[in-house]
């Protein structure tokens, strides 16, 4: 867990966005994002988004809030919880060390994550919490949202 609050700058970092379909059932997009501070090597800060996005916007920009009601989908973003077999659930922050986890684990459990559009970038901003009461916040700007279709 963190020991304290954690203030990021993840702009240059690299990420991966995945599409789902509807995995919830939800008449939502669910993506999954992934965000590494040095992927080639597996070290540094980690960020997991697990984001619920309406299916009639042709992109992901928004602001999210943590999930409640699966009836209330749209907009949203999955909890950090651990799974029966210790695998990581939802949105997250963690330290990666040779690829693995390495330090600090955190769940992101509340808060808001948005996502604009800011010339040819996309940023997005986060103003959440962990399960610990303990601040997320930062921002990723990126030069697009590359994705793909998991599914396939």
């Amino acid at each position: 867990t963190l020991e304290g609050d954690l203030e990021l700058n993840a702009t240059g970092w690299t990420h991966i966005a995945q599409y789902y379909g509807d995995y919830y059932t939800a008449d939502t997009d669910n993506w999954f994002v992934q965000i590494f501070e040095d992927p080639e090597n597996g070290n540094g800060g980690y960020l997991l988004l697990d984001l619920l996005v309406d299916p009639a916007n042709d992109d992901w920009r928004g602001t999210y809030t943590v999930l409640t009601d699966l009836s209330d989908a749209k907009g949203k973003f999955i909890a950090g919880d651990v799974d029966d077999e210790g695998y990581m659930l939802g949105c997250w922050y963690a330290e990666l060390a040779d690829g693995g986890i390495g330090g600090a684990m955190a769940p992101i459990v509340d808060g808001t994550i948005t996502i604009r559009e800011e010339g040819i970038k996309f940023v997005v901003e986060f103003d959440c919490m962990d399960d610990n009461g303990h601040k997320i916040a930062g921002t990723f700007a990126c030069s697009g949202l590359e994705m793909y279709d998991s599914r396939n």
